[in-house]
């Protein structure tokens, strides 16, 4: 992952070659608008200069960018690269902290949360009323959501395409899984293709 800002243009789209062709297939790049350069250039960026990694945010937040502007920004990604956009999203973090706000309250996120996941599949959504679809979508992103709490974790499971955690403790994973693993049950999903993405500060 790579913090938008902290090195020079060329030498981040460098080392994204340099991964890919030593077989890393995802690229991230923090969202936090008020401490590092906006997001959709560097995603732009680093989809143009591969070929086969997807590129996303982690994370974005519906917070600081209403929830059909952050579906539309992957789509549009995704439909312009091969299906290589995945949407990493979360309550908020420090983009929202910088700004004084809180995190989105639960109910209000999940409900987000499904608003995105929706049209980032390019099905019919609800919004104000009106029923809102990118008729464009033909390649489906999926929304991985980062969880750190028993609740939001097993929102994760329930409504989510995978999870992010930024910790990469073995027994930290086992036990967030286990939260996962029981908010799917209740929702009736099965685990198959759920995708976890554990970060860890490494050099």
């Amino acid at each position: 992952m790579f913090r938008p800002g902290h090195f020079p243009l060329s030498h981040m789209l460098a080392c994204m070659k340099a991964a890919e062709d030593v077989g890393f297939d995802h690229v991230w790049f923090g969202d936090s608008h008020l401490i590092w350069h906006e997001v959709g250039p560097y995603l732009t960026a680093a989809a143009m200069s591969t070929t086969r990694m997807r590129v996303g945010p982690l994370v974005s937040n519906p917070v600081t960018r209403h929830p059909t502007v952050v579906a539309s920004m992957l789509a549009t990604l995704g439909q312009l690269f091969d299906g290589r956009a995945v949407l990493g999203v979360g309550r908020g973090d420090s983009a929202v902290r910088t700004l004084g706000l809180p995190p989105m309250k639960l109910a209000e996120f999940r409900d987000a949360l499904r608003l995105m996941r929706r049209l980032c599949r390019g099905e019919e959504a609800e919004v104000n009323g009106s029923t809102i679809r990118f008729a464009w979508l033909t390649r489906p992103v999926p929304v991985l959501l980062a969880a750190y709490g028993p609740r939001v974790l097993e929102l994760a499971g329930a409504e989510a395409d995978g999870l992010i955690l930024q910790l990469a403790s073995p027994s930290v994973v086992e036990w967030a899984l286990g939260h996962v693993r029981r908010g799917g049950e209740a929702a009736g999903r099965r685990p198959a293709g759920f995708a976890v993405v554990a970060g860890a500060p490494t050099s």
